[in-house]
């Protein structure tokens, strides 16, 4: 697998998912709400200078609650 959730080379994993609770539940139906999510996350890894990949922005296979550090 080439799962960037699993340990690299370095010995970290580079993804994580995360998803909002809304009402004690993840809105899996609401994009939106991953969307928002992904605002914060990307605002917080700019402030730290850090690039983040949000699964979302991709052309194909939209992945919401996905979140990684770029390969290159």
């Amino acid at each position: 697998m080439a799962s960037y959730h699993l340990p690299q080379a370095d010995g970290l994993s580079h993804a994580v998912d995360l998803a909002s609770l809304v009402g004690g539940a993840i809105p899996w139906n609401n994009w939106q709400a991953f969307a928002d999510l992904a605002g914060v996350v990307k605002a917080c890894a700019a402030e730290l200078g850090v690039p983040v990949e949000w699964g979302g922005d991709w052309k194909t296979l939209r992945d919401g609650p996905h979140f990684q550090i770029p390969r290159d």
